[in-house]
């Protein structure tokens, strides 16, 4: 299931070679159009994220979820430690914290 790209943007994957496999693990199903692969926003379009091909990470849906419910809250985390000692300034959208809401009830980060 791709998210909602214009057409447009999907054929500029395309010809970048970015809808191929995961960009993370290489998984693909052949058989399917979209090889079973999800292109997701890096930064949402909720958090001000541009739709630009750099701004894209195509992944499996396994790989899918790992980035959004764990990696991202993970890298906020990380950055917000890094940043105490003042003298780095890295930022990630706020609400890469919470996982843009996708936490589960369960989830332990």
């Amino acid at each position: 299931m791709m998210a909602a790209f214009s057409p447009k943007f999907k054929r500029a994957l395309r010809k970048a070679g970015r809808l191929e496999c995961c960009e993370v693990c290489g998984w693909k199903v052949p058989r399917l159009a979209n090889k079973g692969l999800d292109a997701s926003h890096i930064v949402s379009k909720n958090s001000g994220g541009p739709e630009r091909v750099d701004n894209v990470i195509v992944l499996c849906p396994r790989c899918a979820v790992v980035f959004d419910r764990f990696l991202k809250p993970a890298i906020a985390k990380a950055f917000k430690l890094c940043n105490q000692n003042k003298q780095t300034k890295y930022a990630t959208p706020k609400d890469w914290a919470t996982a843009e809401g996708m936490r589960a009830r369960g989830d332990n980060i």
